[in-house]
């Protein structure tokens, strides 16, 4: 799943960060974050910000 979002978003995140939100997205957790890029997607995030 991570693989998948950083293909069909190529460019806008890490590697890292798709593995975050697909772990978000696979265990319906909440992504807490201070990156805005990654409020954007299906996934419940969490913004703090600095």
């Amino acid at each position: 799943m991570a693989g998948e979002l950083k293909c069909r978003h190529k460019g806008m995140f890490s590697l890292a960060d798709a593995y975050l939100l697909a772990a978000a997205k696979m265990l319906k957790g909440t992504l807490v974050t201070t990156d805005s890029a990654l409020e954007n997607f299906p996934v419940n995030v969490k913004l703090i910000p600095i």
